[in-house]
């Protein structure tokens, strides 16, 4: 089933859940680190922040079926509700049936989120 395009569904969603739930594995999902975290040097550090730093144009992302017969929206207010994790519903993209997150999140914090999406997956089928 396709759903008709609405400019900025997703970041609607996203925006008011992302602060709320337990896991967001959404796109905003993300764990900024300062550069201090990265590099050593303090001279590199100072060259690197006087260019300037930008938004990167692409994120670590996955889209995958879910398998349960139940629309991707629905399923992902559930999470949200049910088991406080965000992803992307698929519908918003027009791919029904499947779900998109991050993969660019800590180990533990992932696998957390995952098996959370796999207790709803559980119990709807």
């Amino acid at each position: 089933m396709s759903r008709e395009f609405i400019p900025f569904a997703q970041e609607r969603v996203m925006s008011k859940w992302e602060n709320v739930v337990d896991y967001n594995l959404g796109d905003s999902g993300v764990f900024p680190i300062t550069p201090e975290e990265l590099i050593d040097d303090p001279k590199f550090i100072e060259e690197l922040l006087s260019t300037g730093l930008h938004h990167p144009q692409a994120a670590p992302i996955v889209i995958t079926r879910y398998g349960a017969a139940i629309n991707s929206t629905e399923f992902g207010m559930r999470l949200i509700r049910e088991h406080s994790v965000e992803v992307v519903p698929g519908d918003h993209f027009g791919m029904d049936g499947y779900l998109r997150f991050s993969f660019g999140l800590p180990e533990n914090y992932l696998r957390e989120g995952l098996n959370r999406i796999s207790k709803l997956i559980d119990a709807l089928r």
